[in-house]
């Protein structure tokens, strides 16, 4: 099981002199912070629900990892080994396949780590995500699940089977920001979804198809990172009841890719959040990304290693950092 949720607080606007609720308590938690994230174990990552790790993932496999091997290079650690299949549960793999599962750290980094020799030799469920090269990533502890929990994840395939990707979780304002809606069929017969078609810019949907954009913002009154509806551009979602039903064999998935950058505005120095309910149908997981400022030079992949439900760290340090500098006059 992944570890416990992890609450974070914001400096407050009190003007009382030495407030320890304004940024100088940062100061004092340092050195506590530095002991606490001393250890790599899985309790120090913020908790991800098994729903949203199997509904995140492009293939589940029941498998054994071996020949792991770690060397490091430029600031950065890397790790790698192979995955041998003895069942597929969900997605493009065969029995006996050896599949070359990757990870990485930045050098140093003591928590969040990801490390997966702790698995090596046993066997167990891999919740993975493809790479461009037909490399596999499990960017997230609890991505190895324990034989005992796989009634739990077949039951998550068939009863939440709309899904939402992302395909990077940090952007740059030039990049696409793709978003891909998943319907899967883990049937033994054929099974129709209600529509969806993109055509030159428009999205076409069914009228139960409800598809939002959140973006995030401070809440002075709670005090922490909240999220708010953002509008689309008008006129690019047309929900209507002509659109055909898309039918999806079975065993299969149907993917219907979106670059937001078409349907909304986003801006630089934001992170977002998708949202997809269905009428009849369980609602997806939600996917996150974030639109970095255009001289930021960062390494989406370090930044995010347990996916788009888990941009926790970055939020905090962004909210901090934002709250700071609003509060604190920039030198002269």
């Amino acid at each position: 099981m992944a570890g416990k949720y992890t609450c974070y607080s914001s400096p407050s606007h009190s003007s009382r002199p030495h407030d320890w609720r304004g940024p100088t308590r940062y100061l004092i938690l340092v050195p506590i912070l530095v002991l606490a994230l001393s250890s790599s174990s899985p309790s120090m990552w913020a908790r991800i629900p098994l729903d949203d790790l199997v509904q995140d993932c492009d293939l589940i496999v029941v498998g054994t990892l071996g020949q792991v091997s770690e060397y490091s290079s430029g600031g950065t650690d890397y790790g790698s080994g192979t995955i041998t299949v003895d069942e597929v549960v969900w997605g493009d793999a065969k029995i006996s396949q050896a599949i070359t599962l990757k990870w990485e750290n930045g050098t140093g980094v003591i928590c969040p780590r990801l490390e997966h020799r702790s698995n090596q030799g046993t066997k167990g469920i891999w919740l993975l995500t493809k790479g461009d090269a037909g490399e596999v990533y499990a960017n997230y502890p609890g991505r190895f699940v324990d034989m005992a929990d796989r009634p739990k994840v077949e039951r998550v395939l068939r009863r939440k089977n709309i899904c939402l990707r992302v395909s990077k979780w940090s952007v740059t304002p030039n990049e696409q920001a793709i978003v891909s809606i998943v319907l899967r069929n883990p049937t033994e017969h054929s099974a129709q979804f209600p529509g969806l078609s993109l055509e030159q810019g428009v999205l076409h949907s069914d009228a139960a198809v409800g598809l939002s954009l959140h973006e995030s913002y401070w809440d002075d009154k709670k005090d922490c990172l909240d999220w708010k509806l953002k509008e689309w551009v008008p006129n690019r979602l047309a929900p209507h009841d002509d659109v055909l039903p898309i039918s999806v064999p079975p065993n299969q998935e149907h993917r219907v890719s979106l670059n937001l950058r078409d349907l909304a505005d986003l801006v630089p120095d934001q992170e977002y959040e998708v949202r997809l309910e269905v009428e009849g149908y369980a609602p997806a997981n939600r996917v996150r990304f974030c639109v970095r400022e255009p001289d930021q030079h960062q390494n989406s992949s370090r930044l995010l290693l347990f996916g788009g439900t888990a941009l926790i760290g970055f939020c905090v340090l962004h909210a901090m950092g934002r709250r700071l500098r609003r509060k604190c006059p920039k030198p002269a």
